[in-house]
């Protein structure tokens, strides 16, 4: 059974008063309504930047294909451009989330380490354990 008329149109109502277009991308809708309410350093923006780089749309994926369309999936660069910060940023936060350990990543998102600092740690050293010792010194 679907939805009358007026409760679809009311789901597609964002707190800002503003209709959502259901053709619109959803991902890009939040980021575009939150990014200019949070406070967000240039770090902590390629680190969100990063994840969404890294997103496989579920909508690409079919269950069992060896090759799903991805295609839908944001590049670097997207992602960059949607979170007003540059491609090597956007990079440099991949590779920390790749490579770094946990406490380093969650240090970097919540301010606390810079991100090219993270980067040059994770870079001279390649134990995540080792890294984790490293920050809490």
């Amino acid at each position: 059974m679907s939805r009358p008329p007026c409760v679809a149109t009311l789901t597609r109502i964002a707190a800002s008063g503003r209709v959502y277009d259901e053709t619109d991308d959803p991902v890009a809708y939040v980021i575009s309504a939150n990014l200019h309410r949070r406070h967000l350093t240039t770090t902590q923006r390629g680190m969100v930047a990063a994840k969404l780089a890294t997103l496989k749309r579920s909508d690409t994926l079919k269950k069992g294909d060896k090759n799903p369309d991805r295609s839908n999936d944001p590049s670097v660069a997207d992602a960059a451009t949607l979170l007003q910060v540059s491609e090597k940023t956007v990079k440099q936060a991949k590779q920390l989330i790749e490579r770094g350990s946990k406490e380093l990543v969650q240090a970097v998102e919540r301010g606390k380490v810079n991100l090219n600092q993270a980067v040059n740690l994770v870079k001279q050293v390649e134990s995540k354990s080792e890294q984790t010792k490293i920050l809490s010194s």
